[in-house]
């Protein structure tokens, strides 16, 4: 008898430890890597009333950063496409996770066909008065030391600290992302 109670204490131990290892596996705090999500994360402030677009086409506004699920705030933006035709409803603070509760629908103009782009012009020089969203301006380059026109009639969908989002053509994007590569360019009203 002593021989049957030693070998069935022996399955029941190693039973248990099998249970123990088992659960601790599948325990929520140990959820593998490549379990994360990635999550867009503000890396600085985004100011109330900033187009999604802008922040979308601008990667000094966001970061994407691998999380636990757990971690990923409720309605963390995962997509910065979601961010299309949506405007910050709020302040959001440096290396908050954005969520979809940040935004609401936008009334400023959206960028019509799939193809067409926002473009952030950094800084420009504002020639012929202020610059707002919904207004058309002329894209210019100093060169020779006189302005020479780039683009023409150019919507500006939103104004922020970081610069002015323009729509632009695929074609318009390249040629002006090349000339902002070397020069500082100016917006004509």
């Amino acid at each position: 008898m002593s021989r049957e109670f030693r070998a069935i204490s022996i399955v029941v131990a190693l039973v248990a430890i099998a249970v123990v290892v088992i659960s601790h596996r599948h325990h929520p705090d140990r959820i593998p890597s490549f379990a994360q999500v990635q999550v867009l994360v503000a890396r600085k402030t985004i100011q109330k009333g900033t187009s999604g677009d802008v922040i979308r086409s601008d990667p000094a506004l966001y970061s994407v950063v691998a999380v636990q699920p757990t971690q990923a705030a409720n309605g963390a933006i995962v997509d910065p496409a979601t961010l299309i035709g949506k405007v910050a409803a709020r302040n959001i603070a440096r290396g908050q996770q954005i969520t979809s509760a940040d935004f609401d629908p936008s009334n400023a103009p959206s960028l019509g066909p799939p193809y067409e782009r926002a473009l952030v012009v950094p800084s420009p020089k504002q020639i012929g008065g202020q610059i707002a969203a919904g207004s058309h301006v002329d894209v210019l380059v100093t060169k020779g030391g006189k302005l020479r026109e780039l683009e023409r009639d150019m919507q500006v969908l939103n104004v922020s600290g970081s610069g002015v989002a323009v729509r632009a053509t695929p074609r318009q994007a390249g040629k002006l992302i090349h000339v902002m590569q070397h020069q500082r360019l100016a917006l004509r009203r």
